[in-house]
């Protein structure tokens, strides 16, 4: 039986990509902080615990900043920040973020928005 190389493409891409949404997990809403002037609806979109990528989908209003970094760890001290992707097709910002082997108490998901000369933190706490 012969398969065509098609068929393989959507296996392929979630392979490739890191962070790539389950079939088997639903999405959870995990708030709408306020930070600066845009209040920022965040989704967890994949998996989260110690040494997993997971995905998270922010999406500020009103406007869209020039950029959003989100790292995990506290406000200080932190991993990696990653630069978050505009999704034109959601009109949200898309960060994969790694987690550490060992977290902390108060660990969180930690984020910048940037416009212009402006910058404001913001957080909220995944979902094992």
């Amino acid at each position: 039986m012969k398969t065509s190389a098609f068929a393989l493409l959507p296996v392929a891409f979630c392979i490739a990509a890191v962070g790539c949404k389950s079939a088997d997990f639903a999405d959870i809403d995990l708030g709408t902080p306020m930070v600066g002037p845009y209040a920022v609806h965040v989704t967890q979109e994949a998996a989260f615990g110690p040494n997993e990528t997971t995905k998270y989908a922010l999406k500020p209003t009103p406007g869209k900043p020039d950029k959003i970094e989100c790292w995990y760890g506290t406000e200080t001290a932190q991993t990696a920040k990653v630069t978050a992707s505009f999704d034109e097709g959601d009109s949200d910002f898309d960060c994969l973020v790694a987690t550490p082997a060992t977290t902390m108490p108060g660990d969180k998901l930690w984020f910048t928005l940037t416009t212009g000369a402006m910058t404001a933190n913001g957080s909220v706490t995944p979902s094992p």
